[in-house]
């Protein structure tokens, strides 16, 4: 760190010749470049190896077969871009990890219950219910997720 504060004060003439010192509006410039830097590293070095789960990627994912019955945990670090489109897009089936048929559908989780469950316009084949899907009610508990969310949003100031 000494380093750094030698190559600072030589490159902002801060060391004047004959042991005066230099102007103090460089010597203040000079201390704030030294703490931005330091904050800088510190901040970089803390997030990096902290596993702080509020980016809001879930840890995990659901997806249930719709002919089996069978439920599937995904990371949804390890999935892949074609398995991130078809996952977004209303009613459309992710291949099963077992089989490869496509009769997977991804599920929901209701943040009343915190139980998951698989919306009814996923299990629909009508295309007219995919593009409005009305409310979505968990199965669970009965909770209409959006007014759950409307309900408990943070208020602005």
């Amino acid at each position: 760190m000494a380093g750094i504060i030698d190559v600072i004060a030589e490159k902002l003439n801060l060391r004047g010749k004959g042991g005066g010192g230099g102007d103090k509006s460089q010597l203040i410039l000079a201390a704030g470049l030294v703490l931005v830097i330091i904050i800088s590293v510190s901040v970089v070095f803390s997030n990096m190896g902290s596993k702080n789960q509020s980016s809001g990627v879930p840890q995990v994912m659901k997806m249930q077969d719709l002919e089996t019955g069978e439920i599937f945990e995904i990371d949804p670090t390890k999935m892949g871009p074609d398995m991130m489109m078809m996952g977004g897009m209303p009613g459309e089936r992710l291949p099963n990890p077992n089989t490869g048929k496509k009769s997977c559908v991804m599920m929901m989780k209701c943040p009343a219950c915190n139980e998951y469950f698989v919306p009814a316009y996923a299990k629909s084949n009508n295309p007219e219910m995919m593009m409005n899907p009305g409310p979505l009610i968990c199965e669970k508990c009965g909770q209409d997720i959006n007014q759950w969310y409307r309900d408990h949003r943070k208020k602005r100031k």
